[in-house]
């Protein structure tokens, strides 16, 4: 694979690579894709280990079947593949106050850890009161090779620019 001039891998080869993998994965299982149903499965499986009284009594656990399918399996694999990455390509850091962060907010690590926690339980709510993630359907979109995914993509882009640009406040010299 080529590596880019910071001797990391190239995040366009790599993200073209993983769309690759996706629009096959999808159509070879007739299926499509979704992460957030998958952190469900995962987490009623560890539930169903950890609290099984709980668990036999829930009924959301009755609903969604603590079972490691494709999905979950294309998710463990995307994690271990991003691990040996960074691994191999020497950038693997492991920062709990990343430099960026710290420059524009201080070092505080509860301040770090609370305002993360914070904003993931907002995406989650959101997420599940649109009864699905946009990821999700970015990811189905393009996977399907939809015009709206690519809208989306597109769309998503602009707006993480917007927002990087807000909330860090880019410094241009």
């Amino acid at each position: 694979m080529k590596k880019s001039k910071k001797d990391g891998w190239s995040p366009y080869l790599a993200g073209c690579l993983a769309g690759i993998v996706l629009i096959f994965s999808t159509w070879l299982s007739e299926k499509s894709f979704n992460a957030l149903i998958t952190f469900t499965k995962i987490s009623s499986l560890i539930e169903r280990y950890l609290l099984p009284a709980r668990f036999v009594s829930s009924e959301y656990n009755e609903r969604f079947a603590s079972i490691i399918d494709w999905q979950s399996m294309f998710l463990i694999g995307l994690f271990i593949g991003v691990l040996i990455s960074a691994i191999t390509s020497k950038t693997f850091q492991f920062k709990i106050v990343p430099d960026m962060w710290r420059s524009r907010y201080g070092p505080s690590i509860f301040k770090r850890l609370f305002f993360s926690f914070f904003g993931g339980m907002i995406a989650v709510f959101g997420a599940k009161l649109s009864s699905g993630c946009f990821i999700t359907y970015w990811f189905n979109g393009v996977a399907q090779l939809a015009l709206s995914g690519f809208i989306t993509i597109i769309c998503m882009l602009i707006g993480g620019m917007v927002m990087a640009n807000t909330i860090y406040k880019i410094r241009r010299k």
